[in-house]
């Protein structure tokens, strides 16, 4: 297993990966058959952890980055979700813990909430690093590169066409209020930044 599938498990089971290497042959793959095979290969009770898998009543967690291309353009925004959910769900029980003053429990569900924290992050910078690389996402840099000069035309044009309607003193106190109503827009008056 490479390093992150160990922090995923980790995360999913609120255990160290040195605790759950010494589970050797369990389904860590599949939660919701650790409670059976726990009962079948250990004498300790069934952790309580691996009881809530099994009754299925936590999210699955995400696994690794899927090529959004392949997978119709959702899987890394379900694995996002499905992160976010995670870390409250790491946060309810460490909070309950707390409520409890379960010192075990407050340490082991700090770092799954932790873990939890640090697989959502980077699944949330894959998102962005994805929908940038389709083009679905873009910087305000590239928004403005390509809006001000569309706008800088469009203004000297209007002006251009007033003037020859209205005159050179008239033309220039109408584009004058049209430009005050317009300054709200953040690219308005960027021409000269950009050149």
């Amino acid at each position: 297993m490479r390093g992150r599938d160990w922090e995923r498990l980790e995360a999913l089971y609120g255990r160290s990966r040195r605790s759950l290497e010494k589970w050797r042959g369990a389904p860590l793959e599949e939660p919701s058959k650790m409670a059976a095979w726990w009962r079948a290969n250990r004498k300790q009770k069934v952790p309580e952890r691996v009881l809530e898998l099994e009754a299925g009543g936590v999210p699955e967690e995400p696994g690794e980055p899927v090529d959004l291309a392949a997978f119709g353009g959702s899987s890394v925004g379900e694995s996002v979700e499905r992160a976010r959910s995670l870390v409250a769900l790491a946060w309810s029980k460490l909070e309950e813990a707390m409520r409890g003053g379960r010192a075990s429990e407050i340490s082991r569900w700090s770092q799954a909430w932790e873990k939890a924290q640090a697989i959502q992050r980077q699944w949330e910078k894959d998102l962005v690093r994805i929908q940038t690389e389709q083009g679905a996402v873009c910087s305000v840099g590239e928004i403005a590169a390509e809006l001000v000069p569309r706008l800088t035309t469009i203004r000297r044009a209007f002006e251009a066409e007033l003037e020859r309607l209205a005159g050179l003193e008239e033309s220039r106190r109408i584009a004058a209020r049209v430009w005050k109503a317009l300054e709200g827009c953040r690219f308005l008056g960027e021409e000269e930044r950009l050149r």
